[in-house]
């Protein structure tokens, strides 16, 4: 049977041993470093946890794949923006032609009236028609012949007349009037006819006329 070692001994064969470590007769045994003092210093577990938390935790909208699009995607993409290019209707901006023609010229100034407009305009041709807009300061001059109105807008466009200086263009609404002769001669019968007319009625109508006399009871 094996002899079991009593504490006593234990104690004792650890006192001989240092007494013969202090005086040199033995060596004494070193410790083997552990893995972690081999490595050098290394960060407690607490701390790599809460690092490996914070990095991980938090929504992040763009930490997906950024690749750029697959070709197909964006050769398909570029065809479908060029069809709807392709199909949009060009639309060009309106621009309004000033007319070129007419009887009717377009006048405006500082200060002018119809009676002014009449006297400077009479002076290129028959005027027929006169339409003022006092309050904006203009006024339209109608000729009986698109050669007076293109006279008036040659000689007073930009001219100062009467303290004023003058704005003469061709008016983007011309009036039609027809004054050929056998029109005038039309108009003529026609209000004569119409003057004759009117004179009989008139006379007719006091012929018809009752006399209605009421008796005098005062007599």
């Amino acid at each position: 049977m094996p002899i079991k070692k009593t504490q006593v001994e234990g104690r004792d064969a650890r006192e001989i041993a240092k007494k013969l470590i202090k005086s040199g007769a033995i060596a004494a045994i070193k410790k083997a470093p552990k893995r972690e003092e081999m490595s050098g210093f290394k960060r407690p577990a607490g701390l790599e946890r809460r690092l490996e938390r914070s990095t991980i935790s938090g929504y992040q909208p763009f930490s997906g794949n950024n690749d750029e699009p697959r070709p197909k995607a964006k050769k398909l993409y570029d065809s479908l923006m060029k069809n709807m290019e392709e199909d949009e209707p060009i639309v060009k901006p309106l621009v309004q032609e000033k007319p070129v023609g007419g009887n009717t010229v377009f006048v405006q100034g500082g200060d002018i009236s119809e009676t002014m407009l009449r006297k400077v305009f009479s002076e290129f041709g028959t005027i027929i028609n006169i339409n003022m807009e006092v309050e904006k300061r203009r006024g339209f001059v109608t000729f009986d012949d698109a050669q007076a109105a293109a006279a008036a807008i040659e000689r007073l466009d930009g001219k100062v007349v009467h303290m004023s200086q003058l704005s003469v263009s061709y008016a983007r609404r011309q009036l039609i009037y027809n004054t050929s002769a056998e029109t005038t001669k039309n108009s003529k019968l026609w209000a004569s006819a119409a003057c004759r007319k009117n004179e009989k009625g008139a006379q007719r109508e006091q012929n018809e006329r009752e006399v209605i006399k009421y008796d005098n009871f005062f007599d």
